[in-house]
């Protein structure tokens, strides 16, 4: 908008641009306890139903869980990997698009954090229930177990820091500088 001035005519009362963002902008603090908390939800329910499958599965007769079908999982298995292998790279091209200003030296807002990194952990969260589903649905823990249990390691891997929020990247070519945004 070009004029920095709105009328609110209901009201009479006129705010500036900047007054009407500061109250919506988000602050550093604010998205890192957003972050924490998505994260950790995130983590929750796939975390969950993978053990509730494993004591399900393994403590289980053929008579009270059904009969494994082993072709619906080879072919549950390939789906799971080819979710994992198309959605993963690009959550991460599209985080690292997000984080552009950080890689390039400076710092990005909080929203660009949350947008970059709640894409990634839905993508993997979502990967790790898929996979856990394909053991729930074809009563076997072997294939899909293995996706689910990468896809939720890869997961806590990449938890809130909150850096490129804070800390500008001087050398990305210095070991001793860089860091992989998280």
């Amino acid at each position: 908008m070009p004029h920095t001035t709105l009328i609110r005519r209901s009201c009479g009362q006129s705010t500036t641009l900047a007054q009407r963002n500061s109250s919506t902008s988000l602050t550093a603090d604010q998205a890192m306890r957003l972050a924490w908390r998505t994260w950790m939800l995130l983590l929750a329910v796939p975390f969950v139903l993978f053990f509730w499958t494993i004591w399900r599965l393994i403590g289980s007769t053929p008579e009270s869980t059904g009969s494994a079908d082993h072709d619906l999982a080879g072919m549950w298995f390939l789906f799971t990997l080819a979710y994992l292998a198309m959605a993963v790279p690009a959550a991460f091209f599209w985080r690292n698009h997000l984080f552009r200003d950080y890689l390039a030296g400076g710092t990005i807002s909080p929203r660009q954090y949350l947008e970059g990194m709640m894409t990634v952990w839905v993508v993997l969260a979502v990967g790790g229930v898929i996979a856990i589903l394909g053991c729930i649905l074809t009563n076997t823990l072997v294939p899909n177990v293995v996706p689910g249990a990468v896809a939720l390691v890869l997961y806590m891997l990449y938890w809130p820091s909150g850096r490129t929020m804070s800390r500008p990247l001087r050398n990305e070519h210095d070991p001793a500088e860089y860091e992989d945004p998280r």
